[in-house]
């Protein structure tokens, strides 16, 4: 079981998208337990392509006691998520837009309008 840090940075507005979970915590900890057996041999799928500075790029800090040398950060660009990790990082971005931590921005990305939340309770608007 472990806890993991999921951060998406960069995109058009450079925002920030954050999550963190502790899977002995979630109803299917197993799944996650398949998905992080695939940390250590995830290779970035491509390397980054210089001049696409819109695009995201994403951080996976995972702690375990299970896992040699400490914690395992694992850091790649959009285009280039590792094939193993594709699963895992799509369920952590969907849990990011769902579930942000107390403070952290999040972008509301409903088509036609634009505003930036602060979870829990504030909401500005940008025009």
């Amino acid at each position: 079981m472990a806890r993991i840090d999921f951060v998406r940075s960069g995109g058009f507005a450079g925002l920030r998208l954050q999550t963190t979970l502790d899977t002995t915590t979630e109803p299917d900890p197993e799944w996650y337990d398949e998905q992080l057996a695939h940390l250590d041999s995830a290779k970035p799928a491509r390397a980054a392509v210089p001049g696409q500075p819109d695009r995201f790029h994403y951080s996976l800090v995972v702690v375990a006691a299970d896992l040699p040398g400490g914690p395992h950060r694992v850091e790649f660009a959009e285009s280039a998520v590792p094939e193993p990790l594709q699963a895992l990082v799509d369920r952590l971005e969907t849990r990011a837009h769902s579930r942000p931590a107390v403070g952290t921005p999040v972008v509301d990305e409903t088509p036609g309008e634009s505003r930036l939340e602060r979870a829990p309770d504030v909401v500005e608007t940008t025009e």
